[in-house]
């Protein structure tokens, strides 16, 4: 998870400023938004810990889907009845969505393509980056149609970064 980390933010350095906005970008995912407190996000949602990430210093928890919502993004079946979100320092920074439905990395780029414009791609990955929010496309499996979108905060990403960076790398 931490070259994770490290991958995103040398690609934001990397990458002209022009393309730091997205249209419709999200400030979250959901009804969750960057920066909100575990509390605040077990006010309205069941949680249930998943792990501990110690290259992040975050912990994650698995999140269940309201039984109202759709277990869908962008039409596309989500894989569970839940999704992962992370936190650092008690914020919100970081959800995943796992597919595992056939021709799904195809389906979403398309999709996420029309809603949030032409990604930046790399190998299996296809990224929108905005001013707030990070959002990947990833292919878990080459052979397979396995995949997952990873949105993470931008803002609480630096943050983490240059705490890592005080506490020396």
């Amino acid at each position: 998870m931490k070259w994770i980390v490290k991958m995103m933010l040398a690609l934001l350095l990397c990458l002209p400023v022009q393309s730091w906005a997205f249209p419709n970008e999200p400030n979250g995912f959901r009804d969750l938004y960057w920066g909100e407190t575990l509390e605040e996000v077990q006010q309205n949602r069941e949680t249930k810990y998943y792990s501990y990430v110690h290259e992040t210093n975050s912990v994650l928890y698995a999140v269940k889907f309201d039984e109202k919502e759709p277990q869908v993004l962008s039409n596309v079946p989500v894989w569970g009845h839940a999704f992962l979100a992370a936190f650092w320092n008690d914020k919100l920074w970081n959800v995943t969505v796992f597919f595992d439905n056939e021709r799904a990395f195809e389906r979403l780029k398309w999709a996420m393509s029309q809603l949030y414009g032409t990604p930046q791609e790399v190998d299996e990955a296809c990224m929108w980056i905005g001013n707030e929010t990070m959002i990947m496309l990833l292919k878990a499996d080459s052979e397979t149609e396995r995949c997952l979108v990873r949105m993470s905060s931008i803002n609480l990403m630096v943050e983490m970064s240059e705490d890592e960076a005080r506490r020396g790398w």
